[in-house]
């Protein structure tokens, strides 16, 4: 059984910290160009980030499905539900692009002061618009088919894409071999070529080889609007539920941004560092999912169950190492993303606040991951809007503010909102009241 979790979950590893790293080598490289560059890169991708937060609609909720049918036996159903998704995505795709074009210039403009950075965002941003068709129909893809388990194909399709990502970077932005240097632009039109060379492997695999799922239309019915309203009930619930959890981390860089900006420089390096180590968690995080979903259609709850459970100690054992390693490195951590900060008198408390939320959160992110799986959607969403909105902000406004705990009392606010969340979590896998969520 521990062969079956891990075949699945370490493949998804390294497939999301492959992303995760390339995120940070690209900033690392627009970051030796200028400050503007820095900020303008990363405003930006948040945009379009928040743009694929829409397409999750997709993802989430024809994953639920797949699932289902997939541990069912219904293979046929399973390709006929994974081919509506990317028609409906398609077709939404021709309607609505043109719009981000105009949007986008709009966040841009209202969201920067400053003109040069907001050139550079909007320079950053023009080529991904014009190849925003293609890059949401990859990240569709990508996720449906590392959804549904194959996990192996989507891995190195990744990993090919994020090592592209970084060599055509480093040409594109500094230019070399006769290449004229672009700057940001450059670093754009990088994600640009690696994405359109990752289309290209996961289409051919997707057509040439053996997987869960595959192309597959009904003859004379292209778009089967029952489908889509099972997709759209189980994937809106989801993508709220990161919504809420995107405004509750806005919120909370706001708040630290009110003391000092080398308050909100440490907040953002410790964000960006849980992001990474998230990463690792995610992957039993959708290994819970598939498994539990798959075991309750082949009515098997109690087997699905234990696997749960086997997963989740794994989970937490890889949490607990990293929580130790993150307060023996601690400032050193800071050392590695900011070589000035130690000049920076920094509270080792914030390390140990920082690694017990790490655990908790690792913990989360299985149980969260399950529930997901089994369609309990709204039960999430809910709990989410709770914590990461009124918790989180309230706390954080209280123990940072009126305590003086400052940074150390805005992550102990995100630790209890994980640690509710948590016990709620917990308390509703045992309760198996997920059994009657229909998908």
């Amino acid at each position: 059984m521990n062969k079956e979790i891990y075949s699945k979950s370490i493949p998804l590893s390294i497939d999301f910290l492959s992303q995760s790293l390339m995120w940070v080598i690209e900033l690392v490289i627009v970051g030796r160009l200028s400050i503007n560059a820095v900020a303008a890169v990363g405003f930006a991708s948040q945009i379009f980030m928040f743009i694929l937060i829409f397409v999750n609609i997709a993802v989430m909720g024809t994953i639920v499905i797949l699932n289902r049918e997939i541990g069912a036996g219904n293979a046929d159903e399973a390709s006929y539900v994974f081919s509506q998704s990317i028609a409906v995505i398609l077709l939404s795709c021709i309607v609505v692009v043109p719009l981000f074009y105009f949007i986008v210039k709009f966040v841009i403009s209202f969201g920067i002061k400053d003109s040069v950075t907001a050139r550079l965002a909007f320079d950053y941003a023009k080529p991904l618009l014009l190849f925003l068709p293609l890059l949401i129909m990859n990240y569709l893809i990508m996720g449906l088919l590392r959804g549904t388990g194959n996990n192996i194909i989507t891995m190195i399709t990744n990993i090919i894409i994020n090592a592209l990502n970084i060599l055509f970077a480093v040409v594109l932005v500094y230019g070399w071999a006769g290449i004229p240097a672009y700057g940001v632009a450059g670093a754009a039109w990088a994600v640009v070529i690696a994405q359109i060379s990752g289309f290209i492997i996961i289409l051919f695999s997707l057509l040439k080889h053996k997987n869960n799922v595959k192309i597959k239309f009904r003859k004379g019915k292209n778009l089967d609007f029952l489908i889509i309203k099972r997709i759209l009930h189980l994937g809106i619930p989801i993508s709220l539920e990161q919504a809420y959890y995107l405004i509750g981390q806005l919120v909370l860089s706001m708040i630290v941004g009110r003391f000092s900006s080398i308050l909100l420089a440490i907040h953002q390096i410790l964000l960006r560092l849980q992001m990474f180590i998230s990463m690792i968690f995610q992957a039993f995080g959708w290994t819970a999912g598939i498994n539990l979903s798959r075991h309750l259609a082949g009515k098997k709850i109690r087997h699905g169950f234990s696997i749960l459970m086997r997963t989740q100690k794994g989970n937490i054992l890889i949490a607990l190492i990293i929580a130790g390693a993150v307060l023996i490195l601690n400032k050193n951590i800071l050392y590695l993303f900011s070589p000035g900060s130690e000049k920076l008198n920094i509270s080792l408390s914030i390390f140990v606040v920082f690694s017990i939320l790490q655990v908790i959160k690792a913990a989360n992110i299985v149980f969260s991951g399950a529930l997901r799986g089994v369609g309990d959607v709204r039960f999430l969403m809910h709990w989410m809007l709770f914590g990461a909105i009124f918790l989180e902000i309230t706390f954080g406004l209280g123990l940072a503010y009126h305590l003086n705990l400052f940074l150390v009392g805005i992550w102990l606010a995100m630790a209890i909102d994980e640690s509710v969340r948590f016990i709620a979590y917990w308390h509703r896998l045992k309760s198996l009241r997920w059994i009657r969520q229909q998908v």
